[in-house]
């Protein structure tokens, strides 16, 4: 074998080398990017729910808010006659 024969060879030994002990980091870093993108859409899902409680809160917990719910529980105010619409 010449001598350049040999420099390929060992190049080439090099480069199947390189990519058989780079294939696991590949690997681990894929699983990572997947992972990755599960808890962030979990993450987005638990913060609109959240956001969505607040919301219905601050809506509940105002005057205006009391009032729906009383009247959704068939209280009214002292006096008011009920408009019933047929």
């Amino acid at each position: 074998m010449t001598r350049f024969g040999c420099i390929c060879l060992t190049l080439l030994a090099g480069i199947a080398l390189g990519g058989y002990y780079a294939r696991k980091p590949w690997i681990l870093y894929a699983k990572q990017r997947a992972d990755l993108g599960q808890i962030l859409r979990r993450l987005e899902t638990t913060e609109v729910s959240e956001l969505d409680a607040v919301r219905r809160n601050l809506r509940l917990d105002s005057p205006l808010g009391k009032e729906v719910q009383a009247r959704e529980k068939g209280w009214r105010k002292a006096g008011e006659i009920p408009f019933l619409i047929p």
